[in-house]
């Protein structure tokens, strides 16, 4: 597979420019959350299983796959977003926004109903959740103290309800369509202190232009 597929899947991967301001407002957890999603990617495969680590303000995603492991880092500091290829030892590099995109600020949050109920997921308690919606409600299951959820979106802007979680620090555990079929499952949480390297990008790793016609996740037309 080239390169610049490789770099082009990446970006398919990567999360939106909103979804990163809402996680890095508040964490208050460090450590590694790993997730398992059901939702295919754009071109029919398995969502591979996505590494979610927090450290000091800065956010780290790691994506495994047939390619290799693909990381991005999200530093609020530097205002920059880095998008890491390990197997060729090369990287890309954008500006993060922390300006929700046009028209995200006005969305209009679905209904929100408290069921109660609660679930032990990966050693947490979640409360489940039912969020409005067509053709039958979204069963979401979340905790609190892992710090806002930014998905591991697939080329996908993040929901209303989802910014509205994230806004009250919820972090979904698991979340289940209305026939039951689960479209996401955190299967591991680890609680742990992070080396500072994971969220810098190697010396040696060389810095790549974007690729040609595409442009940063959140820039207007």
């Amino acid at each position: 597979m080239s390169l610049r597929r490789t770099a082009t899947l990446l970006f398919a991967a990567t999360i939106t420019q909103g979804a990163v301001a809402g996680a890095l407002s508040a964490q208050d957890f460090e450590g590694v959350i790993t997730i398992r999603t059901a939702v295919p990617t754009r071109d029919g495969a398995p969502s591979p299983e996505v590494e979610y680590m927090t450290r000091a303000g800065k956010l780290r995603l790691n994506v495994r796959s047939p390619m290799g492991t693909m990381g991005i880092i999200a530093s609020p500091a530097e205002g920059k977003m880095y998008m890491l290829m390990d197997a060729q030892s090369m990287y890309m590099e954008q500006p993060l926004s922390l300006t929700p995109r046009a028209g995200a600020a006005n969305a209009v949050t679905p209904e929100i109903t408290r069921t109660g109920r609660k679930e032990t997921i990966a050693g947490y308690e979640c409360e489940h959740l039912l969020i409005a919606g067509d053709p039958g409600p979204t069963d979401v299951c979340v905790a609190r103290g892992l710090g806002p959820y930014v998905p591991p979106a697939i080329g996908a802007a993040m929901p209303a309800w989802q910014r509205a979680l994230a806004k009250d620090g919820a972090f979904p555990l698991k979340v289940s369509r209305h026939d039951g079929t689960v479209q996401l499952e955190v299967t591991k949480i680890e609680k742990r202190k992070l080396s500072p390297l994971l969220f810098t990008v190697p010396e040696s790793y060389t810095r790549m232009d974007m690729p040609a016609g595409r442009r940063p996740p959140g820039a207007r037309e």
